[in-house]
């Protein structure tokens, strides 16, 4: 009878174990799971911000390529005779 009655006080605490892992698990996955979602929200809102800034980047290297070469222009311009005869007037 005692042996029947601490069997059945192991097996409850066991289940009464289990339980309290199970909802440890589950707390512990539902907080990973908030977190995953925080980071990859916040991580598609950083790679947004450096892709508009990256287009705005190759949009004034445009620019300035296009500077360059309206100097370069320029300055081929200076090099030719009819230039030079109207720059020593």
């Amino acid at each position: 009878e005692k042996v029947s009655q601490l069997k059945d006080e192991v097996r409850l605490q066991y289940e009464k174990l289990h339980q309290i892992l199970d909802e440890d698990l589950r707390k512990t996955m539902d907080i990973l799971d908030k977190a995953q979602a925080k980071f990859c929200n916040e991580n598609a809102a950083q790679v947004l911000q450096l892709n508009e800034r990256m287009q705005e980047a190759k949009k004034l290297l445009s620019s300035v390529q296009v500077m360059f070469d309206k100097t370069d222009d320029i300055n081929f311009m200076k090099n030719t005779k009819s230039v030079k005869i109207l720059m020593d007037r």
